[in-house]
């Protein structure tokens, strides 16, 4: 998990390392990924994932890139005859199940989010789970090589009618 504030007046090369920043925090290893925060980018058309500032479309190009989707739908910073704005954003990949967004506390023009998230324990799973060596396998290229040309493709494969899932089913088989 990790919380962004980027300032309104963000330099390029802030902007820069923030890209940077979600490149490598998608990269992780880690199964769950979600970050938060007031990202300040109010020209962001969220239904369409549009804008006509330069940054906000590297950030949402970036977005896309890392499989990342945006949760917040509706306005979360509003100050007196103000437009309203998307300016706190819930990213994540896998995870939200709902958000619910509640008035501001105290004198915040920014509403508190209330974020639920789907987290299974995956511990099990991956503590009985086969893992396979294959760094370690003793292949000789001519047997590989000698296997594949045993087949019968196009026998095997004619049947499928060019329809790849089939054919990627008798692969298996």
């Amino acid at each position: 998990m990790g919380t962004i504030c980027r300032s309104p007046n963000s330099r390029p090369d802030n902007d820069n390392d923030l890209l940077t920043f979600i490149n490598n925090f998608s990269s992780s290893v880690y199964d769950y990924k979600l970050l938060l925060g007031d990202f300040n980018c109010p020209n962001i058309n969220w239904q369409s994932l549009s804008s006509s500032v330069a940054f906000d479309k590297q950030f949402l190009d970036t977005l896309r890139k890392n499989f990342l989707c945006q949760f917040v739908s509706v306005p979360t910073r509003s100050r007196g005859m103000d437009t309203p704005y998307i300016l706190d954003l819930v990213i994540s990949s896998n995870i939200i199940d709902n958000i619910e967004c509640e008035s501001p506390l105290g004198k915040s023009d920014h509403s508190v989010l209330l974020i639920e998230c789907n987290l299974k324990d995956d511990v099990q799973k991956t503590a009985t789970a086969d893992k396979y060596a294959y760094s370690k396998g003793n292949y000789r290229p001519n047997d590989l090589f000698n296997s594949l040309n045993d087949v019968s493709w196009d026998r095997l494969l004619h049947p499928c009618k060019n329809n790849i899932d089939d054919m990627w089913q008798k692969t298996e088989a």
